[in-house]
């Protein structure tokens, strides 16, 4: 599995606990929302964490949530 996107990533030098939250404060959520949402990789990102399982299976990865990401797969079909 190639991780070169992670260059092209807009989080790349981003404190990472900010995709680890311990809480669901609303402002992290909007501050991962304006890294993630423009960036070029978020779906190379979010791949990387489902491919991962279960070792990434925590945080945010290319700007959705755990619960988010598993509702993806399952419309997709691929949970």
């Amino acid at each position: 599995m190639t991780t070169e996107w992670r260059s092209k990533a807009n989080c790349l030098g981003t404190d990472p606990e900010l995709f680890f939250p311990t809480d669901s404060r609303a402002e992290n959520r909007l501050e991962v929302a304006d890294i993630c949402g423009n960036c070029t990789v978020s779906a190379e990102c979010r791949g990387f964490a489902d491919q991962s399982q279960p070792t990434r299976a925590h945080g945010i990865w290319g700007g959705l949530s755990v619960e988010e990401r598993k509702r993806l797969r399952e419309t997709k079909g691929t949970a």
